[in-house]
Order: C-alpha cells, then sequence, then structure tokens
C-alpha cells in the first residue's frame, strides 16, 4: 500500500489473512499524534480493500501500552487553533471511524496502558482481548477535556450508562477484571500468553466464510439498530417493533419514527401522519404543536424546508439538515 503519510510512527504488516495496525511510539506509550491518526485511516483503507485480508488486529509496541491517548507533547504544534483543532478533531474521528465501520472483523490487542484516545479506539473495534495487567481509564475529568458525543455514545452502548457514567465520573484507571466485568474487553488472557491467543482467535475467524461473518456483522449492527428504536418507541408510546427493520416500515410508520425524538424533546407523543404519509406536508395543531414543511425522503426525513414547533406563545426553528443528524445519532434512522 502507497505511504501517503509518512510517519515511523505507524506500522502494519499482514501474517496469512490477518492484518497487523501497530501503533509505535513506545517511548510515550504510543500516545498517537496527528501523522500517527491520519495513518492509521490509510492502512485501514488498504487493508478493507485487499481481499486477502479477513481480519485486521490493533495493537501497541513496546509492551507496555495499547494507545495512551493523544500525544500532548504535540497539542501546541498541533491543537494550537481553531482551524488546527478541527483538522485534528477530523482526523481522530476520520481514524475512528474506520475502525468502528470497517467491513472485516476488527480485534484490539491490549497489553498495558489503554487510557484516553486510547480506550475509544479500543471501544471503536469488534472484539477486545486483553492482558491481566492491562489499565483502561478515560481521564478527561481531571485533564479538564471534553469527549465526543461519538465516543461517549459507542462507550455507553458497549457497557452501558452505569459503567460509562463511572468511566468518565471517576476519570480513575481500572484494572482487567474490572473491565471484563463491566463488558469492556471480552477476554482476559495471562500477558506471555496474549499474542499467541489473540493469532489463533484471528486465525479462527479468517478461516471462515468470509460472506457469512461480514452477513453477522450487519445482523448485528442491524439488531443494536432495532433495540435503539423500539427504545425511543416504547418511551413515546409508538409500541413495539416487533422483527420489523426500518425499511419495512411504511411511510407513516416511518414518519411517526422519525418525529418521535423531537416528540420526546418536547414530553409529548409524535402526532400521527397525514393521510398522505409518503410525503408532503404533516401538520399537528393545539397548545404547542409541530409544524412541518418539505419533501419527506422515503425514510420519513425531510430533505430540505424549515421545521417550527410552537409552544404558548413562542417557537423554535430548527433546520432539517441539523434536525437529521440529531436523529441519525439517537434512533439511527
Amino acid at each position: 500500500m502507497d505511504d501517503k503519510t509518512r510517519t515511523d510512527k505507524m506500522l502494519s504488516r499482514k501474517e496469512g489473512r490477518v492484518g497487523y495496525v501497530i501503533f509505535n511510539n513506545p517511548e510515550r506509550h504510543n500516545a498517537v499524534s496527528l501523522d500517527m491518526w491520519a495513518r492509521t485511516a490509510e492502512i485501514l483503507e488498504g487493508f478493507a480493500k485487499d481481499d486477502d485480508v479477513r481480519v485486521v488486529v490493533l495493537t501497541g509496541a513496546g509492551g507496555k501500552s495499547f494507545v495512551s491517548g493523544a500525544d500532548i507533547s504535540k497539542f501546541e504544534s498541533e491543537r494550537a487553533s481553531l482551524d488546527a483543532a478541527k483538522v485534528y478533531n477530523a482526523t481522530v474521528g476520520r481514524a475512528n471511524e474506520g475502525v468502528y465501520e470497517f467491513p472485516k472483523p476488527t480485534i484490539a490487542m491490549i497489553r498495558g496502558y489503554c487510557i484516553g484516545g486510547g480506550l475509544g479506539l479500543a471501544v471503536c473495534c469488534d472484539l477486545r482481548i486483553c492482558s491481566d495487567n492491562s489499565r483502561f481509564g478515560i481521564p478527561a475529568a481531571k485533564l479538564g477535556l471534553g469527549y465526543s458525543y461519538p465516543g461517549v455514545k459507542r462507550l455507553v452502548d458497549l457497557v452501558g450508562p452505569a459503567f460509562a457514567k463511572e468511566i468518565f465520573f471517576t476519570a480513575r484507571q481500572f484494572d482487567a477484571e474490572e473491565a471484563r466485568v463491566m463488558g469492556l474487553v471480552n477476554r482476559v488472557v495471562p500477558e506471555a500468553e496474549l499474542e499467541s491467543y489473540v493469532k489463533n482467535y484471528a486465525d479462527t475467524i479468517a478461516n471462515n466464510a468470509p460472506l457469512t461473518v461480514k452477513l453477522d456483522l450487519r445482523k448485528v449492527d442491524r439488531e443494536t439498530i432495532k433495540r435503539k428504536l423500539e427504545a425511543i418507541l416504547a418511551t413515546t408510546h409508538l409500541g413495539p417493533l416487533a422483527d420489523r427493520y426500518p425499511g419495512e416500515l411504511s411511510g407513516g410508520q416511518q414518519q411517526r419514527v422519525a418525529l418521535a425524538p423531537l416528540a420526546l424533546s418536547l414530553r409529548r407523543p409524535p402526532p400521527h401522519p397525514s393521510p398522505a404519509s409518503g410525503g408532503g406536508r404533516s401538520t399537528v395543531s393545539g397548545g404547542g404543536g409541530i409544524k412541518r414543511r418539505g419533501k419527506l425522503s422515503r425514510s420519513g426525513i425531510a430533505k430540505s424546508g424549515v421545521q417550527s414547533v410552537g409552544a404558548g406563545g413562542g417557537s423554535r426553528r430548527r433546520r432539517f439538515g441539523e434536525e437529521r443528524a440529531w436523529r441519525r445519532w439517537n434512533c439511527g434512522v
């Protein structure tokens, strides 16, 4: 694969049908710089296009850390201005999304410290296998730093809100057994056995039928989306989805699902769709209501226009582009 971003801090190799992404900054416990994040995304793109690679393992060099987070020694040069910070955050987001949306199974092989952005990266993987001396944590609260919404959401999806709050609020480090109990890792193995265990695990997956594995990945994602939709529907009194997927809902049902998060924020049930549920105008009147203008797509999400929400004598306006992104994060439609 071409070295678009030149850095010796990121390594990659193939062993049979398994690709390896290696964070190679051991003198700083594999803290990650901007160039390393950019190179990570490029390596993943190459492995995604390589049909010989069926599984990807992410790990850290040096034997003491998986990834210890961002390289703070580079903050002055990489995040000194608002524009630079935006570039940095976009690059980190691209790398994390590249792992999270990777079309083949991914495994985080964790030895030692897995902190901050390192934990966020590990959470993006499909499986996490760690040595018994590993340590996990997100020290954002101690450092006075913010944490991205996608990162928070992925952690909550993995360990649940109670454990996610504990991780963020305490900002302390958790040992391998605590991580296993929380569901943060799949397996804890003795340090001396970690590499051989992960290699055998990856080879086992790689030797299975690749199309079946890929379909299983999609089905798990589909089930996750369905559960989120059912939770929203139950909260807003829309009833269970049973075995239906968003693409199998009628136009009117899609329209109600799309409106559910907004209605929930206003503490009122979503409106019944108009007879022309596949598109056009949907209006609800009353003491406070939802007026919707603009053409609806097949997924029930407005493509353009402005929505106004009235409550008593006041009103709020939200552009549909922002609302659409908000809905996608909250209910997966």
